[in-house]
């Protein structure tokens, strides 16, 4: 079967010794057909070199030395003695023959030395090498090898070619990933039989899908193909687990079928239906991965657990599922290639289930899967005992582009609010920040970073995101430092990604810098709750407000009785910041600013243990998005309320004055001051309470005092 190989450059050189024989000098054409290979390939088979022979005597016998070399590392499996699995065949009219002389490794080159080879009755001959491995990771950036050729002869006249090539290397494997593996708090049931694939869908077992796609068509072969020959073992993709807790069980299809089988493997969750798959031999061959039993950490040895049958013989049903060990939360399993199409760019998709009791783990896991092609081997030269074929350990690139579903529905999609951001600040004036709020419109379990990009050739790093990655809808920041800047405008983009497909969202981002002014007094006018932007009585350690004149500045302080506050937000009327929790116990404080080396007058300002208000717009449903009279919560949901001020209180929670869980209430994940809430909502209302597509009251008290009611405009919406 013949097969494309990645270009190399192969240096060849012929150096015949005199020959014996009498008679006319034979001419000979050189050639070789130049296939690709695998760019992570350390023992690439490179295209066969043929000689064709012409106008020597007939039936007599060429003799002589052949070598060849190559600028890149030769990786021929050798003897002790040196000599390589390499081949010579000969034709002289009488078809192909191998040639009796063996190839011996010498630094660059191989060199088969005392070549007998007969004329044909015509004076022609046809000589053709066969097998010799390159290290591919080796080419030059051109990705090709040449071959220098030089006959020294009594029979053989100068090569009418002293440079062929004879391979071009190209990435081999691409993947994708439906989501990453979670663990949490709820756990994923494993079925009563862990042996069929069919027995885990129906249980809902939690799983994330990978999808593997060739970089060319042959990139992924069995050790039937010829591209093998002598190899170890057809190509192997070794899958790697990490992070995973004790506890934690996962399990593999033991088969998988690619692409063009019958019906192909898959989970369902990246475009194709569930299924085992239906797999059948047939004559052009399809994609067939098999886990392989006794394989190492590097992907080698072992041997894989199904074979095809013969070609023509019935379908089979895949239905088999083998379990990933892990030791300290660590595995790996092994699929080496049984069947391959040498035709078609294939690609095959396999679900990774996972099993973990309910409440074995704290909070959420992230996990991590590593793909690589296998086996792996730091050996880049010729060996005796590293197996064939061998390749570096690569990341595959995302295989979207390939498959053409970077943009599916069923990836995630990362959406943002607000859609812009503008910053207004002075000249050398302190750190502001804005509230973002990142959402998933796609499918699965987005898996974000953040990242900020400015015009060439204009001021960096006064933009920033923090956190700047997470996992699902969430939260962050954007941080806007205005202290090495000179007025003027100044724009910037912050970049949200997802981690599995590239799928961005941008957020444009303006910031106006304006001149200081000489600066007068600060003055305080008031001080409000951050949340209600109500003159209340403030709780140490909560954000509030501070509202006046001059407030802004180069060094900024601002002191209760002497305790420094935590400045986040500061403009020339306006300070956001976080009371000292230094003030706990005090009934009230003085208050003062110092900007620009001068010091406001003090403000008595009230203190409390507990005075909390709920942020504009932070009452979100369960699934993160804000509730209002278009997206009611379900009853029996949560509701996730922001707020602070709420000290560190007890607190009950009616729904129209039937009963509502506390599920959390605490700090807010990542940012100081704020805190969250999450009611349980009831599952039921009373008769007499308003139809469920009006507003419903919720009532939140603390310590047995009513303080507020929360909701968006002035109630909760329900269904």
């Amino acid at each position: 079967m013949s097969r494309r190989i990645p270009l190399l450059t192969l240096s060849l050189a012929l150096l015949c010794a005199a020959a014996r024989a009498q008679g006319p000098l034979l001419t000979c054409l050189t050639s070789a057909v130049p296939l690709t290979v695998r760019a992570e390939g350390v023992t690439e088979r490179i295209g066969d070199i043929v000689f064709l022979c012409s106008g020597g005597a007939p039936n007599t016998t060429v003799t002589g030395n052949l070598t060849i070399f190559l600028n890149v590392a030769i990786t021929n499996r050798i003897s002790a003695n040196n000599a390589v699995d390499a081949q010579l065949y000969y034709d002289n009219g009488a078809g192909l023959q191998l040639a009796p002389v063996t190839g011996y490794l010498n630094g660059p080159a191989v060199s088969f030395n005392g070549v007998n080879v007969p004329l044909s009755p015509t004076g022609t001959l046809t000589l053709r090498l066969e097998n010799i491995r390159a290290n591919a990771t080796q080419a030059p950036s051109s990705g090709l090898i040449t071959a220098s050729l030089a006959v020294n002869s009594a029979n053989i006249l100068p090569l009418n070619q002293s440079t062929l090539t004879v391979a071009q290397t190209s990435p081999s494997l691409f993947d994708g990933f439906s989501n990453r593996l979670i663990c949490s708090q709820l756990g994923s049931p494993v079925p009563n039989d862990t042996t069929s694939f069919a027995a885990f869908l129906a249980a809902k077992t939690t799983f994330a899908s990978t999808r593997l796609t060739e970089g060319f068509a042959s990139a992924l072969e069995p050790l039937s193909n010829q591209a093998n020959f002598h190899a170890d073992s057809g190509e192997r993709i070794l899958i790697s687990y990490y992070g995973f807790p004790a506890g934690a069980r996962l399990f593999v299809p033991t088969v998988v079928a690619g692409s063009d089988a019958l019906t192909p493997t898959a989970g369902g969750d990246l475009g194709v239906p569930a299924n085992g798959g239906t797999y059948a031999p047939t004559t052009g061959g399809s994609l067939l991965l098999s886990v392989v039993q006794g394989a190492d950490s590097t992907g080698a040895g072992g041997k894989p657990v199904y074979q095809p049958g013969p070609i023509g013989s019935n379908p089979v049903n895949l239905d088999g599922i083998t379990e990933v060990i892990l030791t300290s939360g660590t595995g790996s399993i092994t699929y080496e290639v049984v069947d391959a199409s040498s035709f078609l760019q294939e690609s095959a998709q396999f679900p990774t289930f996972l099993g973990l009791p309910a409440f074995s783990v704290n909070g959420v896991v992230q996990t991590t899967e590593n793909v690589t092609i296998a086996p792996v081997s730091s050996t880049p030269q010729a060996s005796p005992t590293a197996p064939i074929p061998r390749f570096v350990a690569t990341n595959p690139p995302p295989d979207c582009s390939i498959i053409g579903d970077c943009g599916a529905s069923y990836y995630p999609k990362p959406s943002v609010l607000p859609a812009s951001l503008s910053f207004n600040a002075v000249a050398g004036g302190k750190l502001q920040s804005h509230y973002v709020h990142i959402g998933n419109s796609g499918g699965g379990l987005l898996e974000w970073t953040a990242s900020v990009q400015y015009p060439a050739n204009s001021p960096q790093n006064w933009l920033s995101v923090s956190p700047d990655s997470g996992i699902g809808a969430t939260n962050t920041f954007a941080y806007f430092d205005p202290s090495q800047l000179t007025p003027g405008n100044f724009t910037a983009t912050i970049v949200i990604s997802s981690g599995l497909t590239g799928s961005q969202t941008q957020i444009p981002v303006n910031a106006s810098i304006s001149a200081p002014p000489t600066p007068p007094p600060p003055a305080i006018a008031g001080v409000t709750n951050a949340a209600s932007s109500l003159t209340t009585t403030l709780v140490a350690g909560s954000l509030a407000t501070v509202y006046g004149t001059n407030l802004g500045g180069s060094q900024l302080s601002v002191l209760f009785n002497n305790q420094p506050a935590t400045v986040i937000y500061q403009g020339p009327t306006q300070l956001n910041l976080i009371v000292p929790s230094a003030l706990t116990g005090l009934t009230s404080a003085q208050l003062t600013i110092s900007a620009n080396g001068v010091t406001s007058t003090p403000f008595t300002v009230k203190l409390s243990t507990f005075a909390p208000a709920v942020f504009p717009g932070a009452i979100l449903n369960q699934d993160s998005t804000p509730n209002g009279p278009h997206n009611p919560a379900a009853l029996g949901s949560v509701l996730q309320i922001f707020l602070t001020g709420a000290g560190n209180e007890t607190l009950t929670a009616t729904l129209t004055g039937q009963p509502a869980g506390i599920e959390y209430f605490g700090p807010a994940p990542g940012i100081d001051g704020l805190q969250q809430l999450n009611v349980n909502l009831p599952l039921l209302l009373p008769v007499e309470s308003p139809a469920l597509t009006g507003p419903q009251m919720l009532t939140i008290c603390g310590s047995g005092t009513e303080w507020f009611t929360v909701c968006f405009g002035s109630s909760v919406y329900v269904k």
